[in-house]
């Protein structure tokens, strides 16, 4: 019976915890019901303010409501932040303040009265930072967040509205140190068939501030000339202190190019095991731009700090093959070449074939000549024999008979 009794507790304690954790995770609003969607926005979605200890900062956080309808009970708050473990640079939001030295959301006092924003309408949530007088020098950060009141007096907050925070990013004067330096610097391959390649550069922060860094990737090939630049850390995207963070850049300036493919939404198109697909796209205005061989890069970042901009580079090398490419060319090559041999050896046969024929012909026509000559030759002695004859005979009669001319010869 006593397990019995058991079992039924801890399914009911687990229905209990489940019904919690709804209620305190999914981001509803009970006043607007399940048919009206909650588009909310944040402006500005990042402020960033210098203070020194003891300050006191106002600031305006910009509530938009593009809903259809009025939403109620509405207030403000804070939740400190840190970079998270994927080095991607999206906040990681700290439920708890105790022990970390940038943190912010304590600092922050918002209006205690909630405030009702009408639909597709702002209203204006004022919120002050006090910086304390013992404040350590460097960053601190926090994000903001609305929420939701229940329609009962003294419930507290059922969930989040906003899916996008509003970061907050405050720099206390003092002991500022802004330092850094590049991890690692490396591509997505080694060995790359078609553009674009991809870089990456691991930047960590070892000081107690954020900062900036922006530069430029260089590419030379094989032949030590410059074929391309890359913007890095294009969007600008800060590194706090204390973590690591990953740029992103691509280099595509080629002939053939492998583009990833969209679907009618912009989204990646994936095979079945995930992986994004590609189609080879060929510009022919750019038809002087053909990549081949052994590349490398190097990146030049630069920030500011108090003694002035430091600069830190890293070097890289890649393959750009067109493997399938060149394994078509030779193929082609090969084919022609023995295309060409065949039509040689054709050809050439064809030419003994001609040329015995034509001798052929040629002893044919001289074999016929020479019997022609040995009719005519048959004919004229024939003909020269009857005139000897005639000739003695016409002799013999004008000498008189049978007597005989010892002097008379015949030559022939």
């Amino acid at each position: 019976m006593s397990s019995r009794n058991n079992r039924f507790r801890l399914i009911r304690w687990a229905v209990v915890s489940i019904t919690l954790c709804s209620l305190t995770l999914t981001p509803i609003a009970p006043a607007l019901g399940a048919a009206s969607p909650i588009n909310v926005l944040l402006i500005p979605n990042k402020k960033e303010y210098y203070a020194n200890p003891g300050d006191q900062i106002r600031g305006i956080l910009k509530v938009r409501n593009d809903s259809e309808t009025d939403l109620t009970h509405i207030r403000a708050f804070a939740k400190d932040f840190t970079a998270n473990d994927q080095e991607t640079g999206d906040p990681k939001i700290l439920d708890s303040s105790v022990g970390y030295a940038y943190l912010l959301a304590p600092w922050l006092e918002f209006s205690r009265d909630p405030v009702t924003v009408p639909a597709e309408n702002s209203v204006d949530i004022e919120y002050v930072i006090h910086v304390p007088s013992d404040a350590t020098p460097g960053g601190h950060y926090a994000i903001l967040y609305i929420s939701q009141d229940s329609p009962g007096e003294g419930q507290s907050a059922v969930g989040f509205l906003s899916q996008v925070g509003s970061l907050i990013l405050v720099t206390v004067s003092g002991d500022v140190q802004v330092q850094g330096q590049i991890v690692e610097f490396f591509t997505g391959k080694k060995l790359y068939e078609y553009l674009p390649v991809d870089f990456y550069v691991r930047m960590q922060n070892t000081g107690n501030v954020h900062y900036r860094p922006s530069g430029t990737i260089f590419i030379t090939d094989w032949l030590d000339r410059q074929v391309g630049t890359v913007e890095a850390n294009e969007s600008a995207g800060v590194v706090m202190p204390g973590s690591i963070r990953k740029y992103q850049s691509f280099w595509s300036e080629a002939f053939m190019v492998n583009e990833y493919r969209l679907d009618q939404d912009g989204n990646y198109v994936r095979d079945d095991k995930g992986n994004k697909i590609t189609d080879l796209k060929v510009n022919w205005k750019q038809i002087n731009l053909f990549r081949f061989g052994l590349h490398h890069a190097k990146v030049i970042l630069a920030f500011d700090t108090p003694e002035g901009e430091k600069v830190v580079e890293a070097v890289t090398t890649f393959w750009v093959i067109p493997w399938r490419l060149i394994l078509l060319i030779i193929a082609i090559i090969f084919i022609i070449g023995y295309g060409i041999r065949r039509w040689n050896k054709w050809y050439s046969r064809r030419l003994i074939k001609r040329y015995e024929k034509m001798k052929k012909i040629e002893q044919v026509q001289k074999k016929e000549e020479h019997k022609q000559w040995e009719k005519r030759k048959t004919k004229r002695k024939a003909k020269k024999s009857r005139i000897r004859e005639r000739v003695q005979s016409w002799l013999k009669k004008v000498r008189g008979g049978d007597k005989k001319d010892k002097d008379l010869r015949w030559e022939e």
